[in-house]
């Protein structure tokens, strides 16, 4: 056992025999390893009886212990672990089912045990799963119809048979007879990580051989992060814990980065001129100035706002941690430390203090466990009785949802991450790129080219009022700054926008880094069916400077462009829940003296999605809206760049 830990991160046991008080001794194998597991030994009467099944368990590098979760699975045949990995949680199953005895109990136990199997696996909010273990069956035999549904049902491929050939981890005392019964079941996406299997068929532990497999570039989340994988992920601005002070320093800090940053002399002459400038060789000019003011405010966040780190451990999120279970953990881990230091004693004040405090802290998590839903109640009263209606609705948001996994290994039949990440790059590609209009393009293009109208000028005034009006707490685009950093930046910051803006006019162009954007598709029904690419629908996180241009712009079409009185969706001052109150209380009204009343909805597929954005851009030209804004907006639009995150 020494040497499998010594050449593996984990190892899986079956039938290990040991009794209730004795499973601590599994985590004496190895000084690098911590265990968990099961035994099967029932004590509950004085005299033992029989020859029990065994028993489970998995032994665990400790080097992994922060990336690792145990699962309880309240059977002695099964043990398991949720590891974090960059693929999101992973499941590893260790199983050891039923043998056959000939008889209609072996059959169903062996099915009562692959629905418990079934059940923890749909239990687990978890991406991948690793079933490992001995199986008991072979091809042809009565249990092997429920060996192929347990690989059907869960989306699994048995591994060690599709790259092994003629292998057997099985035989008898005599050898006389070999068998193939242990197995490593994977989904896609692990089938494809897998480095090597082999059967080692030199080790002689017991009447079954060991297999050994190997998973490349299997890294923990931690180790993601310390590779610098995923750091504007995680990485975020506390900018809705800022005092008065911090928000002085940022704008005191960026003022003075700032005064470093100064417009090209040649641009700005192209502001002087009152008219359109088609000089190519300064849109390189205008990239690499808005790319320095958008450094200033990236160095100064970084500099002045204090951040944290996004939990990635939401799934180990245990309701009443804080009120019954953290303080008993911080003493039980300072125990164990001062357990650790006085060299892992076997008796003597820190065992017994370790032993105290950690049974402690165990009773206090299992507390917790038990009584789960009634604690996530309570925190729900608690909101409601402060009258905090967002943590409250948070609060039923989340009991809502405790069943529905945020997991999805295959989408659109497809799995693994990059085959599923090509598959929303190509379907949003075909998508966005649906409808034809090649000659609407070509006539807008025409006259666009053609237009003689003078520059309107962006003023000081008009980028700070589109400045105030921007919200709090709204998530940053790829560029990592959100709307705080500019409604805080001062009015250096502006006046740079200001010139920014006039020169997007002037040139109909904006840099490429300041209409980058991600696509990121969100589950419509968590409840529903993960694996539906209907079930999916796209927001688009764009830089939040551009919804400061948005705004800007806005004012100069407002003015030429009206809207319909019947319009209540995307018009200031009205909202679709004022159209939906109307459109009761003309129901009822009718209803309620006797009349029918007959209802077409229409519901337009992906509509918003296949919207010919020349042929509005011609309708902007034909209600007065100024050209130099409708050829900015028509080079925004056509030349933007997409990544799905």
């Amino acid at each position: 056992m020494q040497r499998l830990c010594d050449n593996h991160d984990m190892v899986v046991l079956q039938e290990h025999w040991l009794l209730p008080d004795e499973l601590s001794l599994l985590s004496n194998i190895h000084n690098d390893f911590f265990a968990v597991g099961s035994s099967a030994v029932d004590v509950t009467n004085r005299l033992l009886v029989g020859r029990p099944y065994g028993g489970t368990s998995i032994l665990y590098r400790k080097s992994l212990d922060d990336s690792v979760c145990v699962v309880s699975c309240n059977d002695p045949r099964l043990s398991a672990l949720k590891h974090r990995t960059q693929y999101g949680p992973v499941l590893v199953l260790n199983v050891y089912m039923p043998t056959e005895y000939h008889d209609d109990d072996s059959v169903d136990r062996y099915m009562e045990t692959c629905g418990k199997i079934n059940a923890l696996i749909t239990d687990c909010d978890v991406a991948e799963i690793i079933i490992l273990g001995d199986f008991n069956c072979q091809t042809g035999s009565r249990l092997y119809s429920s060996f192929t549904n347990l690989l059907t049902v869960n989306k699994l491929v048995c591994s060690d048979v599709n790259i092994l050939k003629d292998a057997y981890t099985y035989n008898n005392s005599d050898c006389s007879c070999v068998s193939w019964i242990d197995h490593i079941l994977c989904t896609n996406s692990m089938n494809s990580a897998i480095g090597d299997i082999c059967v080692l068929y030199e080790f002689i532990l017991s009447d079954h051989k060991p297999i050994s497999v190997s998973f490349c570039e299997l890294l923990t989340s931690a180790q993601c992060m310390d590779e610098g994988a995923g750091d504007v992920a995680f990485v975020r601005p506390c900018w809705d814990k800022l005092d008065d002070l911090t928000i002085f320093h940022y704008a005191t800090y960026v003022d003075q980065l700032l005064q470093e940053v100064a417009a090209p002399r040649e641009l700005l002459d192209c502001l002087d001129g009152g008219s359109r400038c088609n000089n190519c060789s300064h849109q390189h000019l205008i990239t690499e100035y808005y790319d320095k003011v958008q450094s200033c405010l990236q160095d100064a966040v970084a500099a002045c706002i204090p951040s944290r780190r996004s939990s990635a451990q939401t799934m180990f999120n245990v309701p009443g941690w804080n009120d019954y279970v953290r303080d008993k953990h911080c003493e039980a881990r300072c125990a164990y430390r001062d357990w650790m230091a006085d060299g892992k004693p076997r008796f003597g004040y820190s065992f017994y203090h370790m032993q105290k405090t950690r049974a402690s802290f165990k009773l206090a998590l299992r507390y917790c466990r038990q009584n789960e839903e009634q604690l996530r109640a309570d925190v729900c009263a608690s909101n409601l009785s402060k009258k905090d209606p967002v943590k409250f609705w948070q609060s039923v948001k989340k009991i809502s949802n405790s069943k529905a996994t945020k997991y999805a290994s295959t989408i659109n039949g497809v799995s693994g991450e990059k085959d599923i990440t090509e598959m929303w790059k190509n379907h949003f590609q075909h998508l966005y790129n649906s409808v034809r209009c090649e000659n609407d393009a070509s006539l807008v293009k025409q006259l666009l080219s053609t237009a003689t109208d003078s520059i309107n000028t962006v003023c000081m005034s008009e980028v700070v009022n589109a400045i105030r009006k921007q919200k709090n707490g709204k998530s940053a685009g790829p560029d990592g700054l959100n709307s705080e950093a500019y409604m805080y930046g001062g009015l250096r910051m502006a006046t740079h926008l200001c010139i920014l803006f006039n020169l997007f006019l002037v040139h109909s162009f904006v840099p490429d880094s300041f209409m980058y954007c991600s696509i990121v598709p969100l589950v419509k029904c968590k409840a529903g069916d993960l694996t539906d690419i209907g079930n999916y629908r796209a927001i688009t996180l764009s830089n939040a400077v551009t919804k400061i241009l948005e705004v800007v712009l806005l004012s100069y079409v407002s003015d030429a462009v009206g809207t319909v009185d019947y319009q209540f969706g995307f018009k200031y001052g009205h909202s679709t829940t004022v159209c939906t109150y109307g459109f009761k209380r003309v129901i009822e009204y009718y209803t309620g003296r006797g009349s029918h009343v007959f209802v077409c909805y229409a519901d337009f597929s992906k509509a918003f999605d296949r919207v010919n954005f020349w042929k509005l851009f011609r309708q902007l030209i034909d209600m007065g809206v100024p050209m130099q804004i409708v050829s900015l907006l028509a080079y925004w639009y056509s030349h933007q760049q997409v990544c799905v995150q």
